[in-house]
């Protein structure tokens, strides 16, 4: 929901009725009440306050006064009081269809959207011509996550009052939350153009242009919200929003947490709260904040699901898992819900199920994945091949290319013509391996073909558990006309001959996490080891390392693409390296891979596991502490004294007398 679209209250005239509890006092009351109430529509709600305290001091148990000043409360966000003397009125005269429209929405800023909903029903069926409330019940169902019987109530009292801004403004709301943005910012506008501006309309509006990708047209509405209400949520929203995308993160937080002290009931804030916390790596606040959140609002979809972001967050796969299949229970089309379930399944090694949810990315929004177009059907193995060409080509980095090339004689044995399309840099090295009228760079025209399928989606059209991964190793080779250049370039081993890689591409997602210094990364090896640098870009932050060191060999400005890191790694004897494209291809040709993994590790190398199901030359080290590679360091020292060749000392060669 748009942040903060809060619904208006409904007034009407204080005077006893036959349904009233008469006021006890004198004349004089009756005049204090109207006096209150005329400062209360004027909202001077300040001096209203005082005189409906007065009077409730006279007589307790008056309907009116209940009433207004639990108005007056929620209205200056103190929640809890307002509920309490609403209930109290509404115990007095519980068929007051004001009474009980307004406590709808007092239930509604406690976060209890059902109950809201059913007191609101409760409101209509007494006047069911109050359009106020049959504005707020479609606001609260929107809240309680039925947003299709929302737009229908919104709908249709746009039609009978075509003036009626706050309609108009509950369907936008509707046809936000189901993802009609574009409806949802004319019926946005068009209730700015019938009424003054609000935070309602202001706050939803900016919201659904975020949304569209238009943010310059976004800020314009959230400048005007600022100004009008620079201290309500949406607007306090929007602040911590600007501050998060300058990466300003704890100033958002600063915001969020001041947010708090007026809207402690808002689960859209504690949510807000959650994610921000999971950014600045506060796993367990951002835990305390999901919980909170769903006790506020024990069925929202998002509040559940930002639980499991960081129950995932804190390597609690499992857990993680559970609240998404409960996001799904509740929202069965939510693709983020669906993908981040693959991802825990995958992480779990529960390859057929995680397989299947992994396909979800297409649709999840958090990913912004765009599907490339072809006119030929997707393959995902639910038709034949035999007799059919079909174009296989990559979707992500370099290192799924490797992982999953894995499959091509498997679709080959399908009986498919096989057409291979591979990132730049890639080609040369399987160039000896393919047929070269079968294999392009990205870029090159294609030739036609009768079905496709990016090489992430394979595992999953060729059936792929754990015990039917294709474990043919090696199935990447050298060139071997590159092998005897590099021969010459590298001259005869002297000691262990290492092939390392300590850092990635910088805007790899995890690149923080992942990669480390070179410095650091030295303390692994003896100074006799030889390390033969299989990176081809090195960082300035690691030039002066490099240069005081005498045991590396570094040709980054030389290896031009794959087929020269292919040709280095068939020339050493052990690769060490972080989780870079160099360990797929490492592994991929059955060279001894140890894979330094940092807590946050990827699927590919599941949880907690020393070895993988995808390589058998692969051992994988692991971050016991985020941030830690000392530990990690030092094993694979202890490991490299095991694996190091045994060299005979000195003495060996004297014999005894």
């Amino acid at each position: 929901m748009p942040s903060g679209l809060a619904p208006a209250v409904q007034f009407f005239k204080p005077s006893p009725g036959p349904r009233s509890t008469q006021m006890t006092a004198t004349s004089n009351s009756a005049q204090t009440l109207q006096e209150a109430f005329a400062l209360h529509q004027a909202n001077r709600l300040d001096e209203a306050e005082p005189l409906y305290r007065s009077l409730l001091e006279t007589n307790p148990r008056e309907f009116n006064v209940l009433h207004l000043l639990g108005l007056v409360c929620y209205q200056t966000g103190r929640i809890d009081e307002a509920d309490q003397l609403m209930s109290q009125a509404l115990r007095l005269e519980p068929r007051d269809a004001s009474a009980l429209s307004n406590h709808g929405l007092v239930l509604l800023r406690l976060g209890k959207a059902d109950a809201a909903v059913r007191r609101l029903a409760e409101a209509i069926a007494i006047d069911p011509d109050a359009r106020s409330s049959r504005a707020n019940y479609a606001s609260a169902l929107n809240a309680a996550g039925r947003a299709d019987e929302a737009c229908e109530v919104a709908h249709r009292l746009t039609v009978e009052f075509p003036d009626f801004a706050e309609a108009f403004c509950a369907l936008g709301q509707a046809q936000y939350l189901l993802g009609r943005h574009e409806e949802a910012a004319a019926n946005f506008k068009h209730a700015l153009s019938l009424a003054n501006a609000n935070v309602d309309t202001l706050a939803g509006l900016t919201a659904c242009l975020f949304a569209l990708g238009q943010p310059e047209e976004a800020r314009n509405y959230a400048a005007q919200l600022q100004a009008l209400a620079p201290n309500s949520l949406p607007a306090l929203l929007l602040r911590a929003r600007e501050f998060e995308e300058a990466k300003d993160f704890e100033n958002a937080l600063t915001t969020l947490d001041a947010a708090l002290e007026f809207n402690a009931h808002s689960a859209e804030l504690q949510i807000a709260r959650c994610k921000l916390l999971g950014k600045l790596e506060r796993a367990q606040e951002a835990l305390d904040a999901a919980d909170a959140a769903i006790a506020i609002a024990p069925g929202d979809a998002e509040a559940i699901f930002v639980r499991g972001l960081s129950l995932e967050a804190m390597l609690d796969f499992s857990g993680a898992l559970r609240e998404y299949q409960r996001v799904i229970e509740i929202d069965p089309r939510n693709a983020d819900a669906h993908w981040n379930e693959g991802y825990c399944q995958l992480m779990l090694g529960q390859l057929s199920e995680g397989f299947k949810n992994y396909e979800w990315r297409w649709q999840a929004p958090s990913l912004k994945k765009k599907p490339r177009a072809f006119s030929t059907p997707l393959w995902l193995g639910q038709f034949p091949l035999a007799g059919k060409t079909i174009l296989l080509y990559p979707e992500q980095g370099f290192g799924d290319t490797f992982l999953f090339l894995r499959y091509v004689d498997e679709v080959r044995s399908k009986g498919a013509d096989v057409i291979l399309e591979v990132q730049p840099g890639v080609g040369a090295l399987l160039r000896s391996s393919y047929p070269p009228d079968h294999l392009f760079e990205t870029g090159e025209p294609l030739p036609a073909f009768d079905a496709h399928c990016p090489y992430p989606s394979l595992p999953l059209a060729c059936g792929t558990r754990e015990s039917t991964i294709p474990t043919k190793i090696p199935y990447l080779f050298s060139e071997p006309a590159r092998v005897t250049r590099w021969h010459a370039a590298l001259g005869e081993k002297k000691g262990l001959r290492i092939g390392v890689a300590w850092s990635g591409n910088r805007s790899h997602v995890n690149d923080l996490n992942r990669s480390l210094t070179f410095e650091a990364f030295a303390h692994a090896f003896r100074a006799d080891d030889e390390l033969v640098c299989l990176q081809d870009e090195i960082r300035e932050e690691d030039l002066h390392g490099l240069s005081l060191s005498r045991q590396i060999r570094v040709f980054d400005k030389a290896i031009k693409d794959f087929g020269d890191t292919a040709a280095l790694i068939e020339l050493v004897d052990i690769v060490v390296t972080v989780d870079t494209a160099v360990a797929h291809l490492a592994a991929a040709m059955g060279k001894p891979t140890w894979i330094l993994l940092d807590t946050i590790a990827d699927w590919r190398w599941q949880r907690d596991r020393t070895d993988s199901p995808w390589y058998s030359s692969v051992k994988l080290y692991r971050q016991s502490v985020p941030k830690r590679w000392k530990e990690v360091l030092e094993s694979v020292k202890h490991d490299l004294d095991a694996f190091r060749p045994k060299r005979r000392g000195l003495l060996g060669l004297f014999s005894r007398r």
